[in-house]
């Protein structure tokens, strides 16, 4: 049995600090990627944390640097809105990044149709992933991560039945008070790299819970240990204000 991988935890100064070095990591994996295997598969976060590393990704030094059209984009979770919404995750990642690199949408970023509603657009991105990566579960380069002040990551949200769910890569998450859509663990957990972005003290505490305490509760975000892969979590001194980073 393989022994489980510790994750590697860095604390930065700033939510500006932490946002450069998930760009510089960022950077890395796509090249190696690109480098092992031809392309790189990403799956993107929602949310105000990882918008910062978006932006760094068509700044200098990323801007000429990444070959764009070597990477496929995916999202780990959407809300049932339209692409144009402003709650919208492609909308946020679409204005941060992906308009302003060079790359054909329609052949490179693989959004989830959250208009749809949680059952299709689930049931839709589950055959684009297919299409994409054939039968089983598909293994992305890269998952971007946050966390919520509850301990959910993607949409999986505590006591909800997507985060049991093992028989399927992408779930509708109806319980919500919006409903969404979500990768799942399984999928989640057979990244070859993983990378969780989390600033602010009000994550300080679920934060604890997850990396110091064991995940006694269970949280989501706790769950996600990769089979094989690397497992990154970047925090700004705030958030990491609750614990004690072992030596």
């Amino acid at each position: 049995m393989t022994p489980e991988r510790k994750p590697e935890i860095e604390i930065l100064k700033s939510h500006e600090a932490m946002c450069h070095r998930a760009a510089s990591l960022f950077d890395t994996i796509a090249k190696e990627s690109m480098g092992e295997r031809g392309q790189f598969f990403v799956a993107l976060a929602g949310g105000t944390t990882p918008a910062g590393l978006y932006i760094r990704l068509h700044a200098p030094p990323y801007e000429l640097d990444l070959e764009w059209n070597k990477t496929q984009i995916f999202f780990t979770d959407e809300r049932c809105v339209g692409p144009e919404d402003s709650a919208s995750n492609f909308r946020m990642a679409h204005e941060a990044l992906l308009q302003r690199v060079y790359m054909k949408p329609e052949k490179y970023v693989h959004r989830i149709k959250g208009e749809l509603g949680p059952d299709k657009a689930a049931e839709d991105y589950e055959a684009e992933l297919k299409k994409i990566f054939g039968r089983g579960t598909p293994c992305f380069d890269l998952v971007l991560l946050g966390i919520g002040s509850d301990g959910h990551t993607a949409s999986l949200f505590p006591g909800t039945q997507a985060v049991t769910e093992t028989g399927r890569n992408v779930v509708g998450v109806p319980e919500h008070e919006i409903k969404r859509v979500s990768i799942t663990l399984p999928v989640i957990n057979n990244a070859r790299n993983i990378m969780f972005m989390a600033t602010g003290t009000a994550k300080a505490e679920v934060i604890a819970e997850v990396l110091e305490e064991g995940n006694p509760k269970s949280l989501p975000a706790g769950l996600v240990s990769p089979r094989e892969g690397r497992l990154i979590w970047l925090l700004d001194t705030r958030a990491a204000s609750g614990f004690t980073p072992e030596d």
